[in-house]
């Protein structure tokens, strides 16, 4: 079974992309942290920074905020366009790295950015990741807020493996199964996308595998600091438990534009 790297960790928009996060599921549990919060902050509008395939951006339009959406990946932008003209949006969805926000929108524009699913850690490098903060940090109005996702990599131990649920799909009478591994190496952490799918005759498997930077909570906080985002709240989960070093999975931190 042939291993391919992630080129950028990005993995391909393939047809069953979306197939690997049970998204009613997730909505339930993210949908509630993001509305409230939205609320309490008065937020408006939003920006969806490295919006994959466009899901949150349209969760956002359906709850009646004003929403663009960003990533890297032109095909994931295509994507994201096509879902939002399908549930009746014209969400405003660019092409951008993040170092390019600034020359793709309006400085200052935005009551909130969003920027969720270990989309951060997927940099080549702590500078761009300290260089993607301030981008985001420009893109938000003074008062405005962020709300920026990482996996707690201080919750994996050095050479130990941390699988995840394995997910189970079905589409056009196929069946589906992905997992995910994250892998705790050196200053970083390996993921490793494994598909199965069913096919005419038996089954087919297919391995991805990417990396990830190893942000410790600190300097993740200390970044943000440093890019203007402070008045920091961190969570363990969309639940708003406090997040503990040594035990959540998530990261979960909701910072204001000073």
């Amino acid at each position: 079974m042939p291993i391919r790297a992630i080129r950028g960790y990005h993995l391909p928009v393939i047809p069953e992309y979306d197939l690997r996060v049970d998204w009613n599921r997730r909505f339930a549990r993210e949908g509630p942290f993001f509305e409230r919060l939205f609320r309490e902050r008065g937020v408006k509008s939003v920006l969806d920074c490295a919006c994959g395939t466009g899901r949150h951006a349209v969760l956002f339009a359906e709850k009646g905020f004003r929403v663009a959406g960003s990533d890297i990946d032109t095909a994931m932008v295509r994507a994201s366009r096509a879902l939002a003209r399908s549930r009746g949006f014209d969400i405003p969805f660019r092409a951008a790295a993040f170092d390019r926000l600034p020359r793709t929108f309006p400085i200052g524009f935005f009551d909130a950015v969003v920027c969720v699913g270990n989309s951060l850690s997927q940099l080549e490098s702590r500078t761009a990741f300290r260089r993607a903060l301030g981008s985001i940090a420009a893109m938000i109005r003074p008062g405005g807020i962020a709300v920026l996702h990482l996996l707690n990599s201080a919750a994996l131990r050095r050479g130990e493996m941390a699988p995840q649920p394995l997910r189970t799909a079905e589409r056009d009478g196929r069946k589906y199964f992905f997992q995910k591994i994250f892998f705790r190496r050196g200053n970083g952490v390996e993921v490793v996308h494994l598909t199965i799918r069913e096919k005419k005759r038996g089954f087919e498997s297919e391995v991805y595998k990417g990396k990830l930077l190893a942000i410790r909570p600190r300097d993740f906080l200390g970044a943000a600091r440093s890019a203007g985002l402070g008045c920091q709240k961190v969570f363990g989960d969309y639940a708003r438990k406090p997040f503990v070093a040594k035990t959540s999975r998530d990261l979960v931190l909701v910072a204001i534009r000073t």
